[in-house]
């Protein structure tokens, strides 16, 4: 198999990964009381997520050594899409930080 078959082949287990973890997040049963309820959706939005930003951090560095410039940036899409979900939580996070009464 070629780089480049490889690349194909990690983009979509990338890509599956990505998808489940809004999927079964979206279709597992809340479970827990109060304040928890639901924290086990969370779980597994995160264990999935974190899962597609490893191998988004695979594919960056796969993606390096591709001959075409748009290749290259086509193989950054996931680490950016990571890095966007990171920064997300992290601005909500001090958006709510900030503005408590």
């Amino acid at each position: 198999m070629t780089r480049t078959h490889w690349l194909v082949l990690v983009s979509g287990i990338w890509a599956a990964l990505y998808a489940a973890s809004f999927l079964l997040a979206a279709h597992t049963a809340p479970e827990g009381d109060g304040f928890t309820r639901g924290m086990n959706r969370l779980t597994v939005f995160v264990q999935y997520q974190v899962g597609a930003g490893l191998l988004a951090i695979v594919i960056w560095a796969m993606g390096q050594r591709l001959r075409h410039r748009w290749q290259r940036w086509l193989a950054r899409v996931p680490g950016c899409l990571a890095l966007g979900l990171v920064l997300l939580v992290i601005g909500v996070i001090t958006f709510a930080t900030l503005t408590q009464h």
